[in-house]
């Protein structure tokens, strides 16, 4: 981009806006990811300056890696770019097994005031079509990092290689669901607690 503008008559001028334009949305969206962690902390009994602080030390402590060192910020962007398609299968899984993809059209998007309306083809296609389309893509990117990947598919210490994949994927599961676990033993706990008058 610094070259396209170099190019530009007024490209000084229209980079600083561009770079400055790009800054705040950076910004702006950090403001959405920080409240949601702080709100989560805020409900467990961390006052708000605390939950603020902690959200942000562990951010920017989380991010130094990749700030420091490129090849983290790839392997990174490959691994967790890769994982959208697997949060996208359990956001339908979630949908149409869980809560019910009818029931969902009926009772929260037909109700909403949308800008689109959902038919029937809306349930079919969350119960049988994104979740063939999740495994099929899963299973082609799989098969294609176990023939072309650039590292050994079963060295887990490879970046780019198919268990280096599984070993964050993985971490990264037991890490929630080890939270998850946790917040919930402590939510029932302090839900049954009487109010203090």
């Amino acid at each position: 981009m610094p070259q396209l503008f170099a190019q530009m008559p007024l490209g000084k001028i229209l980079a600083v806006g561009f770079f400055l334009g790009l800054a705040f949305a950076a910004f702006s969206s950090l403001i959405s990811m920080i409240e949601l962690a702080t709100r989560i902390l805020v409900d467990l009994g961390l006052t708000r300056s605390r939950a603020v602080a902690s959200v942000g030390g562990v951010g920017f402590l989380l991010g130094l890696p990749s700030a420091v060192w490129t090849g983290v910020l790839a392997n990174q962007d490959f691994v967790w770019g890769v994982a959208l398609l697997i949060n996208g299968a359990f956001v339908a899984y979630a949908v149409a097994g869980g809560y019910g993809a009818g029931r969902m059209r009926r009772d929260i998007l037909e109700g909403a005031a949308a800008d689109w309306d959902p038919t029937r083809a809306w349930t079919l296609l969350i119960r049988v079509v994104v979740p063939l389309e999740a495994v099929l893509l899963l299973g082609w990117w799989l098969s294609f990092v176990y023939r072309q990947g650039a590292a050994p598919w079963y060295n887990p210490l490879a970046g780019g290689s198919l268990a280096n994949f599984l070993l964050q994927w993985g971490l990264a599961l037991a890490l929630l669901v080890a939270l998850n676990r946790w917040m919930a033993r402590r939510l029932r706990s302090t839900a049954f607690e009487p109010a203090a008058e």
